[in-house]
C-alpha cells in the first residue's frame, strides 16, 4: 500500500477508533473481596468497556462499507473483504500510539476521565494530520483525470470533521466533570445516568460524523476500487480514470458523500448556536486555494 493511501487507512481507522472508544462503550460495575491488613473488603469499582474487540469492529465497517458499494467483475467481494480489513489490522498493528489507548478501553480500565483522553488523542491527531491528509489528495487528484472540485470535496469535508471534533470534546469535557462528582462516583446509577446523558448529546453528533465517514469511504474506495487490477493491489492502481468507473454508482455516490458531509456541517454548526465553540481552520475559497497550492508544488 502507497504512502497516500495509508494515510487514508489511517484516518479510516482514527474515526473507527472514535466511535469504538466513545459510543460503543457501556459502563459496568465490578465486586470483588480484597483481603488488607489481614481484613477483608468488599471493593466496588466502575468504568467503561467496548462490547468486542477493535479488530472485529474494523472487519464488520470493511464489509459494510465494500457491501454498499458496486465492483468490476474481476474482484472477488469476499476477498476484498478480507484483504482490505487485514491491511487496515495491519495499519492499526502498527501504530503504537492508537494501538495503546484503545488497548486500555478494550482491557475495561476505561475511567469517565479516559473519554476525554479518547476524544483529545483524535481531535490531535487529525489536527496533526490535516497537511498530509491534504497532501494525499493532491497525489490522488495528479493520478487522476478526476476534477479539481470533485478532490477538494473531501479536503472540505476533513476540516468539517475536524470542526465536529472540537464539539465532541466541549460535550466531553463538561460529561466527564459530572462524571467525577462525588455522588456520581460514590453511585453507579448516578454514574450511569450521567453517562447515558452525555451519550445522547453526543450521539447526533457522533452519528454525522460517522455518517459522513461512510460516504467517504464508500465514495473513494469505489473510485480506487473500479480502477484497480486485483485484490491484492486493490488501493494501489497506477492511475484513476473515470472511464472505468460507472457514471451512475460514482454519482450517487458522490451526491450522497456530499448531502452527509454537508448534514455534518449543519449538525456543528447548531451545535455552536447552542452555545458552544465553532471555528472554521479557513473558508471554502481560502480552502480550495490551499489544495491548489499544494497540487502546485507536487508538480514543480
Amino acid at each position: 500500500m502507497n504512502a497516500s493511501v495509508a494515510q487514508v487507512g489511517a484516518f479510516e481507522n482514527c474515526a473507527s477508533g472514535l466511535r469504538y472508544g466513545l459510543i460503543d462503550v457501556e459502563p459496568f460495575e465490578e465486586q470483588k473481596i480484597v483481603k488488607k491488613f489481614g481484613v477483608k473488603f468488599r471493593e466496588r469499582r466502575w468504568g467503561l468497556k467496548p462490547s468486542e474487540s477493535f479488530d472485529d469492529f474494523l472487519r464488520f465497517n470493511t464489509e459494510v462499507v465494500i457491501e454498499s458499494i458496486s465492483l468490476p467483475s474481476h474482484l472477488d467481494r469476499a476477498t476484498l473483504i478480507r484483504v482490505i480489513a487485514e491491511q487496515r489490522i495491519k495499519i492499526f498493528e502498527a501504530d503504537t500510539e492508537l494501538k495503546k489507548l484503545l488497548e486500555s478501553v478494550q482491557s475495561a480500565k476505561g475511567k469517565s476521565r479516559g473519554l476525554k483522553r479518547v476524544v483529545d488523542f483524535f481531535l490531535n491527531r487529525q489536527r496533526d494530520r490535516m497537511d498530509a491528509i491534504f497532501n494525499s489528495y493532491a497525489e490522488l487528484f495528479l493520478a487522476s483525470d478526476l476534477s479539481l472540485s470533485f478532490i477538494t470535496e473531501f479536503t472540505d469535508f476533513h476540516v468539517t470533521y475536524l470542526a465536529a471534533l472540537e464539539a465532541i470534546q466541549s460535550v466531553v469535557r463538561a460529561a466527564t466533570v459530572r462524571m467525577n462528582l462525588p455522588e456520581a462516583r460514590s453511585n453507579f446509577r448516578r454514574y450511569e445516568r450521567a453517562f447515558n446523558a452525555m451519550k445522547f448529546k453526543l450521539s447526533p453528533i457522533v452519528e454525522a460524523a460517522e455518517n459522513a465517514v461512510f460516504r467517504a469511504q464508500a465514495l473513494k474506495w469505489y473510485v480506487l476500487l473500479s480502477n484497480a487490477e486485483s485484490v491484492e493491489t486493490a488501493f494501489e492502481p497506477a492511475t484513476i480514470k473515470r472511464s472505468k468507473m460507472n457514471q451512475d454508482e460514482l454519482s450517487r455516490l458522490n451526491w450522497e458523500f456530499k448531502q452527509d458531509s454537508a448534514n455534518l456541517r449543519r449538525i456543528v454548526m447548531e451545535h455552536d448556536r447552542a452555545g458552544h465553540v465553532f471555528h472554521p481552520l479557513v473558508s471554502e475559497p481560502d480552502l480550495k486555494s490551499h489544495f491548489g497550492e499544494i497540487v502546485l508544488a507536487l508538480t514543480s
